[in-house]
């Protein structure tokens, strides 16, 4: 824009000129024009591989993150990012070693490296570190089991060693006005 209005300036100014300033002035333009013309090219060159490097999307394609670890059949452990309606996506951590695959991690403590004695506010938001110890946080677990059904499996390794699981085959978590208490526990 700028350049253009130079240009503009510099013609119009041109009448007013002798004709040696008139000469130096067309040189100047003629290598404005020039740069112009190499800067159009390499903008062109720089848009063509954007679109090359850039993966193009369908016009009916949607992105949509699963809603679960199960939904979006993961095989794999790791965090990975889920969309459950009323909530903006967030990451979770999903384990097929202890039960199978599909099971969304809502807590993992497991070396006492994070503080688990937290404020209502921490545990309604959720806090930690998904790849170590964490609580997802009950306003996500609201809004998880709220939107389809969920299992609930617990797993726990006592100071001995030894193991100890328990199954429920339905679960779900009152909202903030309920204190987010556990308003269905399956068998």
């Amino acid at each position: 824009m700028k350049l253009y209005f130079i240009f503009v300036l510099l013609l119009n100014c041109d009448s007013l000129l002798s004709n040696g300033q008139s000469n130096e002035l067309e040189i100047v333009y003629n290598q404005a024009e020039r740069m112009i013309s190499n800067l159009k090219t390499q903008l062109e060159e720089l848009k063509q591989s954007y679109i090359k490097l850039t993966p193009q999307k369908k016009l009916h394609e949607v992105v949509v993150n699963p809603s679960s670890c199960l939904a979006a059949g993961i095989n794999t452990n790791g965090i990975h990012v889920i969309e459950v309606p009323g909530l903006e996506p967030f990451p979770v951590f999903c384990d097929n070693r202890l039960a199978g695959s599909g099971w969304t991690v809502i807590q993992r403590r497991q070396d006492g490296s994070e503080n688990f004695y937290r404020s209502w506010k921490e545990y309604s938001e959720g806090f930690g570190d998904l790849n170590e110890e964490f609580f997802l946080g009950l306003e996500k677990l609201h809004f998880l089991t709220t939107a389809e059904p969920y299992e609930l499996y617990v797993y726990m390794k006592d100071f001995d060693g030894e193991s100890h699981d328990a199954r429920y085959d339905d679960f779900v978590i009152g909202n903030a006005s309920e204190f987010y208490s556990l308003s269905v526990l399956g068998k």
